[in-house]
């Protein structure tokens, strides 16, 4: 990436901004810190600065703030909002809370400026690519926050609809602070030269038909829970495995009752999942969700019948369906629906 400092105003003009990631909010910052350190020890590598990116466009009408924020309230127009997509899951998109928004804001603010690092970077006086710019808000694609449903190899965010837009105008990328990055970058430039610049990403298979890591686990993970339960659900019905006075406190006071709900549950739950993920159904994403949170569900319902303090086996097996639910938010659900108004 390269770019350089804003020199005086011009009458055209794209300047960078980079944020440190929480400026202004102890828990965001907070948050984002524990989030880097994570991702480094994982790749190995020291922990960085993390760094939020936004734009101004300055023409010879107007002057835009360009930058994906949460939505503040009902007012869209007023901040010059041009779309909006969910953050996290598509379906908490129906929430505010739950959603981001894209302006482009006559005469607006950007939010921390005197905090940017490095900035601002003057990327490009040229007239043409400034409309290109421009014209291509009305076409950012209103991915999921967070997750990478165009299997661009990382999150969607903030900063990958700023690359997304300055790759698919032909604007030249900035640099980077020293020690920074900036999460989710590389995926709008991704994203952007797959299509060629233009189109909304919107396939949710991948590319070569290459599963994701993060799905190719949980296969591995439901495959080796459905064996252990049905373990576990054998034992129980035949008689194999006693439960001595704790067989007292099971419903009905039944441990065959007991072993075909282990089996109903942590066993033939997971294996249809699978198998209905092996099939690349469209529900099996939310189906991955379900094997989790009945795994977890399990375990409460477990300990609170049998009494605490837990065994190490029920630790375990909690933080089971925790794993699972965490690699389930990785992939990607059905796309979301679009809101779009037509930029100046």
């Amino acid at each position: 990436m390269t770019g350089r400092t804003a020199p005086a105003s011009t009458a055209v003009a794209v300047d960078l901004y980079w944020l440190p990631l929480g400026a202004g909010a102890s828990v965001v910052r907070w948050n984002g810190r524990v989030y880097e350190r994570c991702s480094a020890a994982l790749a190995r590598r020291r922990p960085l600065e993390l760094y939020h990116s936004a734009l101004i466009v300055t023409t010879p009408a107007e002057r835009y703030v360009i930058e994906l924020a949460p939505v503040a309230d009902g007012d869209g127009a007023a901040r010059g909002v041009v779309s909006g997509g969910p953050v996290g899951l598509a379906g908490l998109g129906r929430f505010r809370p739950f959603r981001y928004e894209l302006r482009c804001w006559p005469h607006g603010k950007l939010p921390d400026a005197e905090h940017a690092v490095a900035s601002p970077q003057r990327l490009t006086e040229e007239p043409l690519l400034v409309r290109a710019l421009l014209e291509q808000l009305n076409r950012v694609p209103t991915a999921t926050w967070g997750r990478d449903e165009h299997r661009a190899g990382e999150m969607w965010n903030s900063n990958s609809v700023i690359s997304w837009l300055l790759t698919s105008a032909g604007v030249p990328l900035p640099s980077l602070p020293p020690r920074g990055r900036a999460p989710g970058w590389d995926a709008g430039v991704t994203v952007a030269r797959s299509r060629g610049g233009g189109a909304t990403m919107t396939t949710t298979e991948p590319a070569g038909g290459r599963r994701p890591r993060a799905e190719r686990f949980l296969l591995w993970l439901e495959v080796l829970l459905a064996i252990g339960a049905l373990g576990g659900a054998v034992g129980l019905v035949t008689g194999g495995v006693d439960l001595g006075p704790a067989t007292a406190s099971l419903p009905f006071g039944s441990v065959v009752f007991a072993g075909l709900a282990l089996g109903v549950v942590n066993c033939l739950l997971p294996v249809v999942v699978a198998l209905a993920a092996l099939r690349r159904a469209p529900w099996a994403v939310w189906g991955h969700y379900l094997v989790g949170a009945a795994l977890v569900g399990w375990i409460v319902v477990q300990v609170a019948v049998l009494g605490w303090p837990p065994h190490w086996l029920q630790i375990t097996y909690f933080l089971y369906g925790l794993v699972i639910l965490g690699l389930a938010t990785r992939l990607p659900l059905p796309a979301p629906g679009e809101e779009r108004v037509t930029v100046p």
